[in-house]
């Protein structure tokens, strides 16, 4: 995103040389955007098993000078995405405003901006406050990175115009002189100033130059022997050249789809590129899923409808398969005396269920298996009668006998 200025001149076989042209500006991008993916907007983490067939993400990309597009391959395809580019300022704007004033001594005073931001300048703008009983005194200069310096404010040496204090905002189109006759006031609320003013020299020696950097603020007071005076703040106010204002952070959204089909832990990989409006195409952004929409099928292999009671009966064994990994598998028992779930246990691909019986009686049973995207099935009803073993009753016969005594036995 470096901006260059080029003069052109042209020269002859004879060594005649015309005037030169106006200076062209031209950007030197090498830089390609970042892609990033947001975790916490997109459905689901790169890597993940998903229920269904489609997954949505969102992510956002950035470029230090213009953001064109992004765009999601899959298989050799590529489609451009809808950016939505975050809002662009035409200023942009750097405060400096300490805690409290510092005393303008016999040192000048140098406070600084530091510009992230690349584009080129059309204008520029410098806002100041000042206290100083005598502003004459007082010699401020601006410093762009690549080193021009302008002058704001000086001992214009005209006479009548000394005055108190500064809260200027100085810019090439301002009415008036920075130093007109007048006192300024230097308790205005930070970030507002009292008047528009031109500079000492024309801030537009700028324009064309690049504003990425550190930029300095140099004040001087010339003669500190008789009034200190102190710093209040400024501001520093850039304006990109026309055409340079581009959009260079946006969020994007896609949705992974493996269509309308039915997909049995399916893995589907896109890759997200960022490009600029230089043409820099980043590193690819690759996210990788499983999409299944489809539930595990449960077979049953034998089935115990009838058993002994025991407090624990192996009644159901089977087989379970899916495209994917089967999670658990679940069985929901109802009886006479209550309804609950219980565990079957899982081993590989098959699977048996042991109820523990509360009492001799009717059971009904339904199987669930569940897969690790969340799809579930279940088959059912079976029935299992428990009842108690015929051996386990034991039948006494029942003797009586009627007694009388006998009124004539011996005692």
């Amino acid at each position: 995103g470096t901006p260059l200025n080029v003069i052109l001149r042209a020269t002859d076989l004879f060594g005649q040389s015309g005037t030169t042209g106006s200076a062209q500006t031209f950007v030197v991008d090498a830089l390609p955007p970042t892609v990033t993916l947001d975790a916490a907007l997109s459905q689901a983490a790169p890597g993940s098993v998903v229920k269904g067939n489609s997954v949505r993400l969102n992510g956002a990309a950035a470029d230090n000078h213009g953001l064109d597009r992004v765009e999601a391959c899959v298989g050799g395809v590529c489609t451009p995405l809808g950016l939505q580019f975050a809002a662009t300022s035409g200023k942009r704007i750097y405060d400096d405003a300490p805690a409290s004033p510092i005393s303008l001594t016999a040192a000048c005073l140098v406070r600084t901006f530091t510009v992230t931001d690349s584009f080129t300048l059309g204008s520029v703008s410098v806002g100041f406050i000042a206290a100083h009983d005598h502003r004459d005194d007082l010699q401020v200069e601006l410093a762009s990175p690549s080193g021009t310096r302008v002058r704001l404010v000086e001992d214009d040496g005209v006479s009548g115009t000394d005055a108190r204090h500064y809260n200027v905002l100085l810019d090439d189109a301002g009415g008036g002189s920075y130093n007109r006759a007048g006192d300024d006031d230097p308790t205005a609320a930070s970030g507002t100033f009292a008047r528009l003013a031109r500079p000492a020299a024309p801030l537009r020696a700028l324009a064309g130059e690049s504003a990425q950097g550190t930029w300095t603020l140099t004040v001087c007071n010339t003669n500190s022997a008789a009034d200190e005076g102190d710093y209040r703040q400024s501001r520093l106010i850039l304006t990109p050249q026309a055409g340079q204002s581009l959009p260079q952070t946006g969020a994007w959204a896609y949705t992974l789809s493996a269509g309308d089909e039915r997909v049995d832990a399916i893995e589907r990989t896109v890759s997200l590129y960022g490009v600029d409006l230089a043409g820099n195409r980043a590193e690819a952004l690759t996210a990788r899923y499983i999409l299944d929409n489809v539930a595990p099928v449960i077979t049953v292999t034998n089935i115990a409808n009838m058993a002994v009671y025991s407090p624990s009966l192996t009644v159901l064994t089977g087989a379970v398969t899916d495209g994917g990994a089967v999670a658990s598998m679940a069985v929901l028992v109802e009886s006479d005396e209550a309804t609950y779930r219980d565990v079957a246990v899982l081993d590989g691909t098959t699977w048996h269920y042991t109820l523990r019986p509360m009492s001799p009686g009717h059971y009904t049973l339904w199987v669930g298996a569940y897969d690790t995207a969340g799809n579930m099935t279940s088959i059912g009803p079976f029935e299992v009668e428990v009842h108690i073993s015929i051996f386990q009753l034991l039948y006494l016969p029942l003797v009586s006998c009627d007694y009388i005594p006998n009124s004539n036995s011996r005692r």
